[in-house]
């Protein structure tokens, strides 16, 4: 199975979206009795049709069955690099503006392009992206190592015809210069998914300060509408005494006597002083009680906080 990328060929994508990771599968058999060559290709990328198309115009008697085993392996490797360097530039150009994206953040106000949770999503699909170019990379390295020590192993073992030195040299520095070609494809990826790996970190970094930034204020909110709460419990409390005493009496203290040329007479009971008396010692109570578990609260926070 030999793996490669190539554009999709669909209609209204861009990007990534554009290109897809594909393989071929071929089959070879070599009758050693009869030289002949039995060769299956399963799903060719472009290129490699391209190498057939190009062989073929170019040969006259066309494709002979006693060709050595490893003239269509050495054409198809030589496809095996194609569309590689265009692939990793579209996944460098979207890594690098995501990595631009996180440059910087405004905690009190959003910016346009500013990294945020979908960048997350962003980038671990472009880490998944490497991961499996790199996977692709590696598997076609595989491929050619053991291509390449099957033929050794011919050559040594007396399998080949001993006019064949020619076709092994050009197989062999067919496939060394492949496997070059893919082991530098790989180093770039790995490097491309160490740079993702700290710029996911550098994005976690920051939609964790935004939320820091996004709880102080909700914090500030809450103090805000907690002292508002608090001054109308006080409120409440204050009045509390007045209506106990008032009710405990059941009774009217102030009466009008009389109203002429617009005066306004009353009359007050006796029990009106005694109502104030109760009163006021009532609410001396009620605020001595409330500053003194105020003062316990506070002391009890200093102790958690030390």
């Amino acid at each position: 199975m030999l793996k490669f990328v190539e554009p999709n060929g669909q209609k209204g994508l861009t990007g990534l979206a554009s290109w897809s990771l594909r393989q071929a599968g071929f089959y070879q058999k070599y009758d050693l009795a009869t030289k002949a060559n039995r060769m299956i290709l399963i799903r060719p990328s472009q290129a490699m049709q391209t190498s057939l198309r190009s062989v073929r115009q170019q040969r006259s008697d066309g494709w002979k069955s006693s060709e050595h085993w490893t003239t269509l392996p050495s054409l198809l490797l030589r496809g095996l690099d194609k569309n590689w360097t265009e692939y990793i530039t579209q996944i460098y150009a979207e890594v690098y503006a995501l990595s631009r994206d996180t440059s910087h953040t405004d905690p009190y106000q959003r910016r346009n392009g500013e990294a945020d949770v979908a960048s997350l999503k962003t980038a671990a699909h472009l880490l998944d992206t490497v991961q499996k170019a790199c996977h692709v990379l590696s598997c076609n390295i595989k491929v050619l190592h053991a291509l390449r020590d099957e033929a050794q192993r011919r050559s040594q073992t007396g399998l080949e015809r001993p006019d064949s030195s020619a076709e092994h040299g050009v197989f062999d520095m067919t496939s060394e210069a492949t496997a070059r070609e893919l082991s530098s494809f790989r180093d770039q990826l790995e490097l491309m998914e160490r740079q993702l790996d700290a710029t996911t970190s550098r994005i976690r970094d920051l939609v964790q300060l935004r939320n820091l930034h996004e709880t102080e204020k909700l914090t500030k909110r809450t103090v805000i509408e907690a002292r508002a709460v608090r001054l109308i419990s006080v409120l409440t409390l204050l009045f509390i005494p007045p209506s106990l005493t008032m009710s405990f009496i059941e009774m009217d203290l102030v009466h009008v006597v009389s109203i002429e040329h617009g005066l306004l007479s009353l009359s007050a009971d006796s029990l009106l002083w005694f109502w104030f008396a109760i009163t006021l010692a009532l609410m001396v109570v009620v605020v001595i009680g409330l500053l003194v578990w105020q003062w316990r609260l506070s002391r009890a926070e200093s102790d958690e906080i030390v």
